[in-house]
């Protein structure tokens, strides 16, 4: 799969930062996800 979804406990480990209206989260392998308004993870 190109795109796949998480939910929370997936990247719990993430770091947060705010980017606008949706969150972007580093965890600790410096993968990329965003959590959306709705608090769906998605790796990007």
């Amino acid at each position: 799969m190109i795109r796949s979804t998480y939910k929370w406990t997936t990247y719990k480990q993430c770091i947060s930062g705010s980017i606008l209206r949706i969150r972007i989260y580093v965890d600790l392998k410096e993968n990329v996800c965003a959590i959306s308004l709705t608090g769906v993870y998605k790796k990007i």
